[in-house]
């Protein structure tokens, strides 16, 4: 509450999250809802999904309809839902996912999203996009992305064992890459 720098801000938001400190999310929702800075809103959401706040739900499943071209709240609002393990929204996601966003980050949301849920449900449909010759390649690829994440047995992702411990000061191309490197992807 004593600073404005947006960026404190969040990072303040993400540790209560990661504290799944509850009383604190009708307070982060609020100040969401108030302001405009994109990459706050972003955490703000990140937030309230890490805590399990459910009572923002509602406004996310909102947010996330209306973020489907800004790939900066997508991606944050897209994973708060799949943390707080709503079934109900793996239909806004496959939707989102189908209908073939133009950004790159924003089809990694959404497939981030459905392997979060782990929702079983989504599986046939994806199968059915991996499948459909009149899709994008990568609208295909990330359905493949999403039915990996669905189907894998570890809690945590496929490339975290590389990052841990890793020195991310003293990095290599293979790692971090502009896109390119193991630890870039997804």
């Amino acid at each position: 509450r004593s600073t404005r720098n947006p960026k404190w801000r969040g990072a303040m938001a993400v540790a209560l999250g990661l504290a799944r400190f509850q009383a604190a999310g009708a307070f982060i929702q609020r100040e969401m809802g108030r302001s405009h800075v994109t990459a706050f809103k972003g955490y703000c959401a990140l937030s309230m999904g890490l805590m399990k706040y459910r009572d923002a739900e509602a406004k996310m499943k909102d947010l996330l309809k209306r973020s489907i071209t800004q790939p900066g709240i997508l991606t944050q609002t897209a994973v708060s839902l799949g943390l707080m393990e709503d079934e109900s929204v793996v239909p806004l996601l496959l939707r989102g996912l189908w209908k073939n966003p133009r950004n790159l980050a924003a089809q990694a949301a959404l497939a981030t999203g459905l392997g979060f849920v782990g929702d079983r449900r989504a599986i046939p449909a994806l199968v059915d996009m991996l499948f459909d010759k009149s899709l994008t390649r990568t609208t295909r690829a990330f359905a493949a992305v999403a039915l990996g994440l669905l189907g894998d047995k570890e809690v945590l992702p496929w490339n975290s064992r590389i990052s841990f411990g890793l020195n991310y000061k003293a990095n290599v191309e293979t790692l971090m890459g502009g896109a390119q490197g193991v630890l870039d992807i997804l």
